[in-house]
This record gives C-alpha cells, sequence and structure tokens, in this order.
C-alpha cells in the first residue's frame, strides 16, 4: 500500500489514530501513539523524532526517528476508536541511517544478502504460535458440543486477526490446555509482522488467564526463486539438495541460533532447551526436520524449532537465514543420525563459547553488525 492509500484507508475507516510500532532487543513491540492528523505523505520520508528504549534491561533512551512503512500496516480491533499501525524501521538520529539494533532491519538485511548471493529471491515462513493456559486456572467448558474447551477463545482470535489484516491459516488444540494458531505463509520480513501482532493479540485478549510465555514457535521455511519454492526435491525425504544443504546449516550453527532466540530469557530465566542440534524426524526433540507444508501438502519444507513465542522473530530468522545461506554455499550434508544426538547447552558460559566460536556467519553481508555482534555478547556474557 503507497502512503496516497494509507491516507485514503484512514478516511474510509474512520480512523483517528495511528501507532509507530517498533521492536525491542528482547522483542517486545512498543509504540509511541498519535492523533491522524499527524499523518501526511511526507510523514513516509521524513519519519517522526521520538525518544526510544531499545533494549527494556537499558537505564537510558535514546532519541531516534521512526519511519513508518505504508506497506506493512495493520487495523488495531481492541482500541475503542479505529487505530492504523504502522509498522516502524528505527533510524539513527544523527547518521539518517537505519539502527544496527533495529531488529526488523536486521532481518530485510538478511533478506537482502540472500539475495546478493543469487541463491533465492525470496523466503517464505509459515509460523505457528502457541498458548497455553495458566497452571492455577482451571478449564471452563464454554461450549458444550465441543470437547476443545479453548474453541470459542481461538474462533475469537481468529476473527480479530483478520479484522487486523493477519495472515491466518488455521487454529487447533492438540492438547487441553494449549492452542496453535497457524499463520499463513509469507515473505520473511511479512511473517515477522504477522507474528508480532497476533503476538500482541494474543497478550490482550487472553487477559491473565493464558501465556505464550515457556511454549515454543514452530515455523517452516522455503526459500524462493521466480516464485518456485527450492527446497522440495528427490534427493532426500522430500527434499533438493538446496534443502538439505539449508537443513544441515541450522544444525551445524544450532548454538548460535539458540543464543539469539533465548536472548531475552538467558538474562532472568535458567532455560530448559529441549531441543538437539539434530534434523532426524523421528527425533520429537530435533531442532529441525523436513516436513509437507499443511497448505501446501504436496510441497517439502524445513521446520525450525527452538524458538521461544516471546523470543525476538526478527532476530531469530535473520539467523536462520544466515545459517542457510552458510549451509548452501558450504553444501554441508546433515550427519548421519544418532541415538544421541548432540544436546544443544543453554548454560551461560557454554551457550558464550558456542558463540564466540561460531558467530562470523551472522557478519557476513554486514547483516549482524559489530555494534549488535557485541551487544549480544554482552548480554552472554561472554569475552572475545
Amino acid at each position: 500500500m503507497k502512503p496516497k492509500a494509507v491516507l485514503a484507508y484512514c478516511r474510509e475507516k474512520g480512523i483517528r489514530a495511528f501507532d509507530l510500532r517498533y521492536c525491542d532487543l528482547d522483542g517486545n513491540w512498543r509504540q509511541v501513539t498519535l492523533p491522524v492528523t499527524g499523518l501526511n505523505d511526507s510523514s513516509f520520508e521524513e519519519g517522526f523524532g521520538q525518544e526510544i528504549v531499545l533494549h527494556p534491561k537499558s537505564s537510558t533512551s535514546s532519541f531516534a526517528i521512526l519511519m513508518p512503512n505504508s506497506h506493512a500496516n495493520y487495523l488495531d480491533p481492541l482500541t475503542l476508536h479505529p487505530t492504523l499501525v504502522l509498522v516502524s524501521t528505527i533510524q539513527d538520529n544523527y547518521q539518517l541511517q537505519e539502527s544496527p539494533f533495529d531488529s526488523r532491519f536486521v532481518a530485510q538485511q538478511s533478506l537482502r544478502y540472500l539475495q546478493a548471493t543469487g541463491i533465492a529471491d525470496d523466503v517464505h515462513v509459515r509460523n505457528t504460535l502457541r498458548f497455553g493456559r495458566m497452571k492455577h486456572e482451571a478449564p471452563r467448558v464454554v461450549h458444550s458440543d465441543v470437547t476443545d474447551d479453548q474453541f470459542v477463545l481461538r474462533c475469537e482470535l481468529m476473527d480479530k486477526a483478520i479484522d487486523a489484516g493477519i495472515n491466518v491459516d488455521r487454529h487447533y488444540s492438540t492438547d487441553h490446555s494449549v492452542s496453535d494458531i497457524v499463520l499463513r505463509s509469507t515473505s520473511l520480513i511479512e511473517s515477522g509482522d504477522d507474528v508480532m501482532m497476533m503476538r500482541y493479540l494474543i497478550q490482550q485478549m487472553t487477559s491473565n488467564q493464558w501465556t505464550t510465555n515457556g511454549y515454543w514457535a514452530t515455523s517452516q521455511w522455503n526459500m524462493m526463486r521466480n516464485e518456485e519454492p527450492l527446497f522440495p526435491g528427490t534427493a532426500h525425504r522430500g527434499l533438493s539438495d538446496t534443502g538439505i544443504h539449508a537443513q544441515a546449516g541450522i544444525v551445524r550453527h544450532a548454538s548460535v541460533l539458540a543464543a539469539i532466540a533465548l536472548l531475552p530469557k538467558l538474562a532472568t530465566d535458567s532455560v530448559e532447551y529441549p531441543f538437539a542440534a539434530d534434523n532426524n524426524p523421528e527425533n520429537s526433540a530435533s531442532i529441525t526436520r523436513a516436513i509437507n507444508d499443511a497448505s501446501s501438502p504436496r510441497t517439502m519444507t524445513v521446520e525450525l524449532r527452538g524458538i521461544p513465542v516471546e523470543a525476538n522473530h526478527y532476530l531469530a530468522h535473520a539467523a536462520t537465514v544466515m545459517a542457510m545461506i552458510d549451509g548452501i554455499q558450504n553444501k554441508w550434508m546433515p550427519s548421519k543420525h544418532t541415538e544421541n544426538p548432540d544436546r544443544i547447552y543453554t548454560e551461560s558460559k557454554v551457550l558464550a563459547a558456542c558463540f564466540n566460536d561460531d558467530w562470523d556467519f551472522l557478519n557476513r553481508g554486514d547483516v549482524f553488525r559489530e555494534e549488535l555482534i557485541e551487544f549480544i555478547r554482552d548480554q552472554l556474557h561472554c569475552k572475545p
């Protein structure tokens, strides 16, 4: 949607206010709300100056420019008056360039780097978000003919998500206290935006009865060239050589991917990480496996597990793209399956050592810049 179309949409829907939303490094969506009278054509070129907090544990804030993306917008279905959500990029106030700490920009850079390699021109991701009942909450059957007592809640969530403009695929429950909401396969950045908006709706609509904390998201991946998926094939388990190499890249860099996905949790929690550096489809603990895309059941994808629902998905997905590229370029092959695959240790010293030994693939193409690498090191309390 072009800027003029956004302004026309605001008039059509009677929009009263708009939110500039950006993602901090812990994966929280922060917002600045302005009256819609302050939005015009130049807003999308000049942005809005704002004091922001990029890291929740920081004692200081910094002045930056929030640049709204006209192509990344939602309608907030929960506000009293119609409010437009504009996903925003963070620009440095002095150099007027995208901040190396803007995780959405990092994801954009990973996609640009992929395109520069010639491997593919896009990445499609299909995310599944999971949430569950708080332990102290007893089940409440609200639909007597349905054994799944969360059914009505998920229907309400899906209705609001559709109103907001989120690409919803389906919802279901496989456990009496756990629900899954699946988002449609979309391009890398759009999929990250959808995750943030869907997570916002879950958190707001489920109040204190439900939580996303402690649950793991899953995502199904395909690299695309000329709108054709590159991962399906006949080389092994329905994958092409490209798909196999991409999967091997995930396994090879599993500890670094875990460090980035768990970064917000490591400072405050001791994390039980139930995944192993393995791609065995018969092992429920494998961090990756080949799996059919449920929305296109004849198409194989590479599935990734091990990202907390509350993680910074932009950063985690950018790191995943870089790991896949590394595997494809080096033509790595996954190791043979064993009864005891390599466990991914999340003890701070072990994870810090793994990151120190294996972070350089993130820095290629200037995707994860030195400043961000140093920040991650500081959070892991490791020395270069």
